[in-house]
């Protein structure tokens, strides 16, 4: 009697979960072949996406600093974000939130400091400088370093150097380029405060903790869009944890990116339904803090299925509408002014130079 109860009371704890860890999967997999087995061995483990029941404290007190990133023992990284790069004056109006710094990123201690990211190019091409490298006694464009032979330069895509607008305009530094973002009132920061992740894939994002955007949404009134720089994964994520947030303020969404989901439309309405629900995505709350979320196409070089002209476009018509008209504006105001000083006839010319240098005098 004593063993058929024991066996029954294991039965019954292994049904109901009881002394059982909560994170152990609902059903046992049947067993791989041993060519799958071998095959799913030699490739890294795909760690859980974040998720808001998922958000823990790093594992490590050195990512409490900013700009942290130590190899764990599993091959993964424990990576902390930079501080929020934002300036009182001029008032901030919008926020240009990432995910978390990639490998080169952190490396350089540099928002989007891989070379071959669009973002600092975009950024270039609409308020009209060329990207510089950390490298910036080297000659443009090779600033990113150098390959192994340390000789051969690593390269930019062509699709980036090939494209750019303003060829023959002054190069910048990292942080001539900040100050270029802050005059303009664009401040930036990323979603993630700290995260385990692998390499720089943010699909593979887990024990996640989010930076604290509203705080400083908060502590900034004057912010009234965010531009969600890197691809709808972090946005998701971003949405699903904020909701309660979000939902408060009076939300817009712009898009101009496509993805799985469809056209811009259909990204549009996912994540309203993401905010607001199912049921209630039509609806807008009256009251509370304007707020426009903006989705352009990610800048990541991850994302390659549009090329660099392609991802330019989406930000100009989303992100940069202003700063394009403006420079554009500016430019055919030059061209007109050069066109009306070659159209002017030759006898004007003399005309104003003679008022200019007085009447003649004798040389004799």
């Amino acid at each position: 009697m004593s063993n058929d109860s024991g066996v029954s009371d294991f039965f019954q704890k292994f049904r109901f979960g009881a002394e059982t860890d909560e994170s152990a999967p609902a059903s046992v997999p049947a067993p791989a072949s041993r060519k799958r087995r071998a095959r799913s061995a030699s490739k890294p483990r795909k760690a859980a996406r974040v998720g808001t029941k998922q958000i823990a404290t790093a594992r490590n007190p050195a990512l409490d600093a900013p700009g942290q990133r130590v190899k764990t023992s599993d091959g993964l990284f424990e990576v902390s974000s930079f501080g929020a790069h934002i300036v009182a004056d001029p008032p901030p109006h919008t926020l240009l939130l990432g995910s978390i710094p990639s490998i080169t990123s952190h490396e350089h201690s540099q928002y989007y400091g891989f070379r071959n990211n669009a973002f600092w190019w975009i950024v270039g091409d609409a308020f009209g400088f060329r990207r510089g490298g950390p490298n910036v006694d080297e000659k443009w464009p090779h600033q990113w370093g150098y390959r192994k032979d340390a000789v051969t330069p690593l390269a930019v895509r062509r699709d980036i150097v090939d494209n750019i607008l303003h060829k023959a305009a002054p190069v910048l530094t990292y942080a001539q380029q900040l100050a270029v973002l802050a005059d303009a009132g664009y401040c930036m920061w990323d979603a993630m405060r700290s995260c385990v992740i692998h390499n720089s894939d943010d699909t593979s994002i887990r024990d996640g903790n989010f930076n604290d955007v509203f705080g400083l949404l908060k502590r900034h009134p004057s912010i009234r869009r965010i531009v969600f720089c890197n691809g709808s994964t972090i946005a998701t994520q971003f949405v699903r944890h904020h909701r309660a947030q979000l939902q408060q303020c009076s939300i817009s969404i712009k898009t101009t990116a496509t993805n799985t989901v469809g056209s811009p439309s259909k990204v549009a309405a996912r994540f309203s339904r993401l905010i607001y629900g199912r049921k209630l995505s039509g609806m807008r709350p009256q009251r509370g803090r304007p707020l426009e979320l903006c989705f352009p196409e990610s800048v990541s070089p991850a994302a390659a299925r549009l090329n660099y002209p392609a991802k330019r476009r989406s930000w100009f018509d989303l992100v940069f509408p202003t700063e394009v008209a403006q420079r554009q504006s500016s430019v055919n105001n030059e061209e007109d002014e050069s066109v009306e000083l070659a159209a002017r006839p030759r006898s004007e010319d003399t005309k104003s130079l003679k008022k200019t240098l007085g009447p003649e005098t004798s040389q004799e």
